[in-house]
């Protein structure tokens, strides 16, 4: 049964968050936080570990979703993080992406929509809403604030990459590796951002160069 953390500054947000996920049928418990100190003092200090982190990038002066992300994913590696945020530009999702995110959506995003990026993410894939989706797809080139040496390639990451760099195409890559089309794309993306590659055969270099692709 599922335990779940929301982290967002906004109440009427939060509270309208927490009545969602306890209308889902096996919830556990839902714990909700409007500071960072607060949910990492839940975490850490009261031993809450949750299943699932539904956060917001904009957390106040001092801190960000991407420093809770981060922080959350090495204090619970099992623990799954979906973004949920008014900002749906290229650059914010890379961020994200590169803080370990499993899934990015709009605060637009409809109910419907909304327990279907739970439901994927909770069974291990990762999500990203229509209008994320349509966002990245119009970018032409993904960036990041960091050089490439920063970030850490995940195994499933590295199955993709090869696809891609061989010429496999979304659809071929997803059957594959019996993954769902989506998926592949958001993989492709976080690819894209954290090489900071405006194509594949860039991607191919740098992944080449990195020493990724052996």
């Amino acid at each position: 049964m599922p335990n779940f953390l929301i982290l967002d500054d906004h109440a009427i947000l939060g509270e309208g968050l927490r009545s969602l996920l306890w209308s889902m049928p096996d919830t556990k418990t839902v714990k909700y936080c409007q500071t960072y100190q607060d949910a990492q003092g839940l975490v850490e200090t009261q031993g809450y570990v949750p299943c699932m982190v539904l956060l917001d990038i904009a957390l106040g002066e001092q801190h960000t979703g991407f420093d809770f992300c981060k922080w959350v994913k090495l204090k619970c590696p099992a623990t799954k993080v979906v973004f949920i945020s008014m900002y749906c530009d290229h650059v914010m999702v890379g961020k994200a992406m590169n803080a370990g995110a499993d899934g990015y959506v709009s605060k637009n995003i409809h109910t419907a929509e909304l327990l279907k990026a739970i439901e994927n993410v909770m069974l291990g894939e990762s999500f990203l809403s229509e209008e994320v989706q349509q966002v990245l797809l119009k970018q032409k080139k993904y960036q990041v604030s960091q050089p490439s040496s920063q970030f850490v390639i995940t195994d499933r990451e590295k199955q993709i990459l090869e696809l891609i760099t061989r010429g496999f195409s979304t659809a071929e890559t997803a059957s594959q590796l019996s993954l769902s089309p989506k998926t592949i794309e958001f993989h492709r993306a976080n690819l894209f951002v954290k090489f900071d590659a405006k194509n594949v055969a860039e991607l191919t270099r740098l992944a080449l160069q990195f020493g990724t692709l052996i």
